[in-house]
């Protein structure tokens, strides 16, 4: 009974150390808050406010006066950088929507945490130089699916002539059927793909796995950052926990029984873009450069890099150091032959 007992007083104390250092996270960013408006009272500015506040209480289960606190911690702090009185109304502050309350900044995040297994992105999967590990990929994922009834693949399609305008699909993995689609408005394609998916969480109540080739969607998902048009498609309640899985994008067909029906998402969000407004003879398809490949870590962006500027392949890890000498000699034409050393000494 002492041993429980001593548990229960270790947890309570530990959460109550999380949430005095949640609070002194917040006074802290709103004394810095306080300070960078001193220090540019003088701009030419008029609105001068914090872009973020370094809240770590975000991850905690707060009660209704600790959320009640923070959020009276937040409004100070953007009536100080706003250069208003202490004593100024919260319902004109809020008027101004210049800032956020804790429960808008964290219901995405909450949500993710709650619903949503956001499966870690792999590696080494350039489009040019690993195109046999991307089949393989792309072969193993669907036929683990293709008898999964609550698995979905998701796609987008670009609207040809209206600007920011994407058609999002999502279609099941056993047959290809179109589940759902609807068009959205976004600034890129990112954010239409990342529409995609909350349209999966939202229409398909029962998906338990969703398969996106867009590597920056399922990124900012992970983050917890996305955009307001997918921000907008996410349910507001669901029971089931969700797994999103990176799927390899033009593979083609692959090889084996189980069909590839990321291919038939992207080709159904083609035909709905080009129902909802033939295409004329006079104008070409506008060509947006795909995101599912993009660096995201600085790793494989300094590996992109290296990658552009080596024209030739490596030795493979697996080869020793002789057999890797060898194969770099008669890449850049310096096998130590009979014939080399004549050039050199007459004699021989």
């Amino acid at each position: 009974m002492n041993h429980y007992h001593h548990h229960s007083a270790s947890r309570n104390r530990q959460r109550s150390l999380s949430r005095d250092r949640a609070w002194t996270d917040v006074v802290k960013g709103r004394a810095r808050s306080e300070k960078d408006a001193k220090i540019h009272q003088r701009s030419r500015t008029p609105v001068r406010k914090p872009q973020s506040y370094p809240i770590t209480a975000k991850m905690l289960q707060l009660l209704q006066h600790e959320r009640d606190k923070i959020n009276e911690a937040i409004r100070k702090a953007n009536k100080s950088a706003l250069g208003l009185l202490a004593s100024a109304s919260n319902d004109s502050l809020a008027q101004l929507w210049v800032h956020n309350t804790l429960e808008e900044r964290t219901e995405i995040g909450r949500y993710i945490v709650r619903h949503l297994v956001v499966l870690l992105l792999p590696r080494n999967f350039h489009p040019e130089r690993n195109k046999k590990r991307r089949v393989t990929r792309a072969r193993a994922l669907a036929e683990t699916h293709t008898i999964d009834w609550t698995a979905v693949y998701v796609d987008a399609a670009k609207h040809q002539y209206r600007p920011h305008t994407y058609v999002v699909v999502v279609v099941r993995a056993t047959d290809g059927k179109l589940l759902n689609a609807c068009s959205v408005r976004g600034r890129s394609a990112e954010q239409a793909e990342e529409s995609t998916i909350a349209l999966a969480l939202n229409g398909t109540p029962e998906v338990s796995t969703i398969l996106s080739d867009s590597r920056m969607a399922i990124a900012n998902l992970g983050h917890g950052s996305i955009g307001a048009p997918a921000a907008s498609l996410l349910p507001r309640s669901k029971s089931t926990t969700t797994h999103l899985r990176w799927f390899p994008a033009d593979v083609g067909a692959t090889p084996g029984g189980a069909a590839n029906r990321n291919e038939r998402a992207d080709a159904v969000a083609r035909e709905l873009v080009h129902r909802a407004a033939p295409p004329r003879p006079s104008d070409a398809e506008e060509a947006e450069p795909p995101d599912s490949d993009r660096p995201l870590d600085y790793g494989s962006i300094l590996q992109w890099y290296r990658e552009s500027h080596r024209a030739l392949q490596g030795p493979h890890p697996r080869l020793g150091r002789r057999e890797g000498v060898l194969l770099i000699q008669l890449q850049t034409s310096m096998v130590l032959t009979p014939a080399l050393p004549r050039h050199v000494c007459r004699g021989l």
